[in-house]
């Protein structure tokens, strides 16, 4: 309301006081009191007046005690409840003419409700189903004061008469009158802004966290009834901006469909995803904060009179109170609290705008930090600032420290050298006004280094949540057990954050997302540690299937010679060793280690005395190695896990790959060298020199490398659904006639010599020229073995050659006994050195004789006595050409 008295009387002696100076006196105060009403107190309808419709037999209309201003100041009081079932046509006063309703006035469009038992005379009854909007309407009514008297007819003046009359408006008419009414419109508007609630996002899935990336572009694609969760911020976000141009006529509209779609289009593999869910999840709060704030009673400074200048609208009658036809009360800022305000409002508007700008996913590796914030609420005010903003963001985030000097106090992942200390370093000060700590920083990470810090940053801290490494690869059995995973981009007071992290691929051992749970997961209790990667290994076995199946098909009775005896383990008798042996296949293991990375601490899971695992020759015959498996991961459940692979005479061993093992076993029947095991690396124990094997396929693996070993992880991975052995089952060892059968076939074809094409391939590694290189090296000493010198061999180009007259089952009798596959056989050569100082020298020059006659056949190299292993001597004659046919054996 603007005033427009501008100056009052001064009464002086003997002046002469006309009606003018005092009416003008008058309007001057009555005016004071209005302006305080409107511009200090606030406008619209303050308490009560509220009504009812009472239908029946005699339909009447109840309406509250209560209290009201007008737009011009006036008060509009009911002090007790009126009950009205009756109307009468109603005439404008003309003495105070009141423009908005003249035009109804004069058509007689105007009803009063009335109480009929005070006009008894009123013609028309409340009709319950009439379209009409009541309305309290203050009537100043001027009256003459003349009065004559047989002794006296003085002139005394008139008086205004005020009365709250209550009127029965027709909805169209009404209609015209509120007009373009921009409070009304607002208010319209603001109740009309529907929440946005956001759809939580699954994750108690395997696949749905592993391809975590997808899941989330998925949430933001997908539609609930036709429309997306963005399509629906977007469209409330453009009706905030609508209604609140109402009031801040000069208040930006965003091109918002633009921004939204610009922003929640990430790439499909962008491992920084989440934070365009956090970024959701904040601009769906500030919005929320906006839309409660415009619900609320908004202070209006010096509202506009023309607004409803002497009358209140209470409400639609028939059906429901639209608040279109309702007064709502706007109060003065002088008795509202700043966030009502129309300055706030702006700030809230342009707070998100500011976000959107102000969004900046990281594409680097950040320092990590943890923040206190708070969590539950749906307001963004009062949370901790986010890393993913621009740091100029902070004035702009929090309604109540707004201003240069309160920003400093807003808590950020970004510090202020102007904030203080306690914003600075919070983690220092009392956390009781918080629930929830940031934790941010990590994705990009490497899980190894935040496994070994975390615990201590925590500790530190004394912060007290859980903390838990998940590998998105293996995580079956921690969501069947804790399906309520969520994101939260920290974790509440007391409960578990869950860092994600790869098992494989190029991010393997990296920290790609986080989650969170409401409740503490103590180590005891987890389940599944999960904290690094599980990597496995083939190792072939030091027994042969044909050693494996004679032991299984013969009667086994122990060599009694001397160096048998010595063989035999010193704390059993020679008689013990000969029924133990006579129903198991036993292994002996002489070291078992696992060591840690980082601490360099190794842990030996045997005693100083090797350890026997038997396994009864009845499950060998029928399982193979998968009964081996079983039975060494019966005897060492802190262990790594052995498992077969079928079809092949390879035992697999699962390990974590932050620690390394090693493994040193042999056997007491057939094959008694002994073999040591670690990732990556085959050695034999060949004249107190462990001698390497890993020129021989099937043997290269990469191992990652961390932390000490602990008996209590091994045993979750023992127990572990998806790295269980699995036991295959396999086809049977064969049968006494069919080994007798392969002796024959093998030893016919021995006697016989070579083909050509291998006779060519070592004449042309033994030529003169190759063997004065390799002479010079200390070589003296070329063995054929394996397939070539045994007769079991495969020919790439001879087919006839790959069988034997009358016996056409070979091929097939040689995968059963074997467990090799029918390809061309490996020509295997046992080199023989004098000094073992020239062994690298000796590797450099076979290798460069291969590298220059490239043959056909892969060629595999050993170094060792020419004596350690059964074959054909190829070592050259002076003056004689090489001799490749069967020879010494």
């Amino acid at each position: 309301m603007i005033p427009t008295q501008d100056n009052f009387p001064v009464f002086e002696t003997n002046q002469i006081l006309t009606s003018g100076h005092l009416n003008q006196l008058f309007d001057y105060l009555d005016e004071q009191g209005r302006l305080t009403r409107a511009d200090l107190i606030g406008i619209g309808i303050v308490c009560g007046l509220e009504f009812t419709l009472s239908p029946g037999a005699t339909p009447f209309v109840t309406i509250s005690k209560g209290c009201g201003i007008t737009s011009e100041g006036y008060l509009v009081t009911v002090p007790e409840d009126m009950k009205l079932d009756a109307y009468k046509p109603y005439t404008l006063p003309t003495e105070v003419e009141y423009p908005l309703l003249n035009d109804l006035s004069d058509a007689g469009m105007l009803n009063e409700l009335v109480a009929l038992k005070y006009e008894p005379d009123a013609p028309g009854k409340i009709d319950p189903l009439g379209s009409y909007v009541i309305m309290l309407f203050l009537e100043l009514k001027k009256a003459g004061l003349r009065n004559c008297s047989p002794n006296n007819c003085d002139d005394k003046g008139a008086a205004i008469t005020v009365q709250v009359r209550p009127l029965l408006i027709g909805k169209s008419d009404a209609d015209k009158i509120i007009g373009e009414n921009t409070l009304v419109k607002f208010q319209e508007s603001a109740v009309l802004l529907q929440e946005v609630p956001l759809p939580r996002i699954d994750f108690s899935k395997p696949g749905l966290l592993q391809d975590f990336e997808t899941t989330y572009c998925n949430y933001f694609n997908s539609a609930i009834k036709d429309t997306t969760v963005i399509e629906r911020l977007t469209s409330a976000l453009k009706s905030a901006n609508a209604c609140l141009v109402c009031l801040i006529p000069d208040l930006d509209e965003p091109d918002w469909d633009t921004l939204l779609k610009t922003v929640f289009s990430p790439p499909a593999q962008i491992t920084q995803v989440q934070y365009y869910y956090d970024f959701l999840r904040d601009l769906t709060s500030a919005y929320h904060e906006l839309r409660d704030a415009m619900l609320e009673q908004v202070s209006i400074c010096m509202p506009a009179s023309e607004e409803f200048p002497r009358h209140l609208w209470l409400g639609l009658m028939q059906g429901t109170h639209d608040e279109h036809y309702r007064t709502r009360f706007y109060p003065s800022p002088a008795v509202s609290v700043p966030e009502k305000s129309l300055n706030q409002l702006r700030f809230l508007f342009d707070r998100m705008n500011n976000m959107i700008s102000g969004f900046a996913p990281p594409e680097k590796q950040f320092e990590f930090k943890i923040t206190p914030s708070i969590w539950g609420t749906k307001y963004l005010s009062g949370r901790s600032m986010p890393f993913y903003y621009h740091p100029g963001l902070r004035s702009s985030w929090d309604a109540r420290r707004k201003d240069a000097a309160t920003s400093l106090n807003v808590l950020s992942y970004h510090v202020n050298p102007g904030s203080p200390d306690h914003v600075q370093n919070p983690l220092e000060y009392d956390l009781e006004p918080y629930n929830f700590l940031r934790f941010e920083g990590l994705v990009g990470n490497n899980a190894l280094k935040f496994s070994m810090e975390l615990p201590d940053i925590l500790k530190n801290n004394q912060l007290p949540v859980s903390l838990l490494f998940l590998d998105a690869d293996s995580s079956q059995s921690f969501l069947d057990k804790h399906p309520g995973i969520t994101h939260e981009a920290g974790v509440l007071r007391g409960g578990t954050f869950v860092v994600l992290q790869r098992g494989t691929g190029q991010d393997a051992n990296q920290v790609v997302a986080d989650f969170a749970l409401p409740y503490r997961i103590e180590e005891a209790d987890q389940g599944c540690l999960c904290r690094v990667t599980v990597r496995e290994c083939d190792f072939e076995w030091f027994e042969t299937p044909r050693h494996l199946a004679n032991l299984a098909m013969r009667e086994y009775r122990p060599d009694l010679s001397e160096n048998s005896r010595k063989r035999m383990l010193e704390n059993h008798s020679v008689e013990d060793a000969r029924g133990t042996l006579y129903d198991n296949y036993v292994i002996l293991i002489y070291k078992y280690e696992i060591t840690g990375s980082a601490s360099n601490k190794t842990t030996s899971l045997i005693g100083d005395s090797p350890t026997e695992v038997k396994v009864p020759i009845e499950e060998l015959k029928t399982e193979k190695l998968s009964a081996v498996a079983r039975h060494l991961n019966a005897a060492f459940p802190d262990g790594v896990i052995f498992d077969h692979k079928p079809g092949t005479n390879k035992i697999i061993i699962r390990y974590f790959s932050d620690q390394t093992f090693r493994l040193e076993l042999g056997g007491l029947q057939g094959n008694q060298v002994r073999y040591a095991w670690e990732p990556g690396r085959i050695y034999r124990w060949q004249n107190k020199y462990w001698e390497s094997l890993a020129k021989i396929p099937g043997y290269r693996v990469t191992c990652r490398l961390r932390d000490e070993y602990r008996a209590k992880e091994y045993r979750w991975l023992q127990q572990n659904e998806f790295y269980q052995a699995e036991y295959p089952a396999v086809s049977p060892m064969p049968t006494a006639e069919e080994l007798i059968k392969w002796e024959k076939m093998i030893s016919l074809r021995a006697r016989k010599p070579l083909p050509e094409e291998i006779q060519s391939i070592i004449q042309q590694i033994t030529s003169p020229e190759n063997w004065k290189n390799l002479h010079s090296y200390s070589v003296h000493g070329l063995v054929l073995i394996g397939s070539w010198a045994n007769g079991s061999w495969v020919s790439k180009k001879d087919e006839r050659a790959n069988k034997v007259k009358g016996r056409s089952a070979f091929l097939k009798l040689r995968e059963k006994i074997t467990g090799k596959k029918n390809k061309p056989s490996d020509i295997d050569l046992l080199i023989h050195l004098s000094d073992m100082t020239k062994l690298e020298d000796a590797k450099s020059a076979i290798k460069g004789i291969l590298l220059e006659i490239k043959p056909s056949y892969k060629v595999n190299v050993l170094f060792g006595k020419k004596d350690a292993q059964k074959g054909i001597d190829i070592t050259p004659k002076k003056g004689n050409p090489t001799d490749v046919n069967p020879g010494v054996r």
